[in-house]
């Protein structure tokens, strides 16, 4: 693993630039992973950093039953780990490879879980002010997902080619699209995110939520619940269960400094982020112009905001947690434990089932 090639680089007292990259990258994965895995396995920075986090293995010698680092323990070899990767990688191979960009992209992510918003913001700014990076345009936004290696948001993707199509039974997009006959297709954009997106059928950002109609135009159902396919990882090369899966892209730096800047009082800076992704998504004639809705913060206008833009990439569940707030599973949908097609009532929201809100 990257422990391995770690050692070996340091052994050998190589410094050239091409073998900093490399051993660049290697700190860069090594933190990604961790960072993934402390999420998965540990509480929120935010709720208790001294509590459990992960096994963290930073070299080859660890004993094979090391004891559990604690969170805080964890985000700090992260951010070690990612801080060394952004110095050593000076010779950058593309967007399919790690690079200065993404470890700094990283770093921006971890700060802002770990509320040190200075930091998040400091980072965030590297990545936007750097220029090598635009936001994708509302022309270019419905195809960018399918054409991530080369799309000018993508700071660092998973780039697969048609020799790695898993097809109907192994990629992501098999479960969550289908065209007919390309994959299972058994889960769907929820009615809470359509609820959200409602107010603007004219943001692009509806491209990636595909509708099974019938003959008729009327959206069919399974099992009850309407069917809207998600294709955000799909038609890479025209191929329904082919995509790069991006891992970190410029729309997110936005957003990251947005919600830092919302929670330390700027509130008009953070609407100016929020609006820099929604004039190129379709919304130019909905800018928010400085201005919080009544009734919600600029936390709650920025953390909207991400939901939607970075529907199906990995983070809302995150999001919602680490902010000390409740996940709010009050739809209809297979989430709901012992759910029967007879129970389904979309005129109402479900009630009277276990989890239908989790707090932090």
């Amino acid at each position: 693993g990257v422990n391995t090639v770690i050692a070996a680089v340091e052994k050998s007292g190589k410094t050239d630039a091409a073998t900093n990259q490399l051993l660049g990258e290697c700190y860069f994965l090594r933190a990604f992973c961790h960072f993934n895995l402390v999420r998965i396995f540990g509480k929120a920075y935010t709720t208790d950093p001294n509590s459990p986090g992960i096994i963290l293995r930073t070299n080859l010698t660890d004993d094979s039953k090391k004891a559990r680092s604690t969170v805080k323990e964890v985000y700090d070899s992260v951010l070690a780990d990612a801080e060394k990767a952004a110095g050593l990688m000076t010779a950058p191979r593309g967007v399919q490879y790690a690079s200065a960009a993404a470890a700094n992209a990283l770093l921006a992510r971890v700060n802002l879980y770990k509320e040190d918003n200075a930091k998040a913001i400091e980072y965030a700014n590297k990545v936007i002010g750097a220029g090598k990076y635009t936001l994708a345009t509302k022309a270019t936004f419905p195809t960018m997902f399918a054409n991530a290696q080369t799309a000018s948001e993508t700071i660092w993707c998973v780039a697969f080619t048609p020799v790695d199509d898993y097809g109907k039974f192994g990629s992501i997009a098999s479960m969550i699209y289908s065209d007919g006959n390309s994959g299972w297709g058994e889960e769907y954009a929820s009615s809470s995110l359509r609820g959200l997106m409602s107010a603007h059928p004219e943001d692009v950002r509806w491209s990636y939520i595909v509708p099974s109609k019938d003959g008729s135009g009327n959206v069919q159902k399974r099992n009850g619940i309407e069917i809207y396919y998600i294709s955000k990882f799909s038609f890479q090369n025209n191929l329904p269960n082919l995509s790069s899966p991006i891992m970190f892209r410029l729309a997110e730096m936005y957003l990251i400094k947005a919600e830092a800047e919302a929670k330390t009082g700027a509130t008009p800076a953070a609407l100016d982020d929020v609006d820099e992704i929604r004039k190129n998504r379709g919304l130019e004639a909905s800018l928010y112009n400085k201005v919080v809705p009544a009734g919600k913060t600029a936390l709650d206008v920025v953390l909207d905001e991400k939901r939607i833009e970075m529907a199906f990439e990995g983070h809302r569940t995150y999001d919602v947690f680490r902010n000390k707030r409740t996940l709010n599973k009050a739809y209809w949908g297979y989430h709901i434990a012992g759910l029967k097609e007879s129970d389904v009532d979309l005129s109402k929201t479900p009630t009277g089932y276990q989890n239908l809100t989790v707090p932090y």
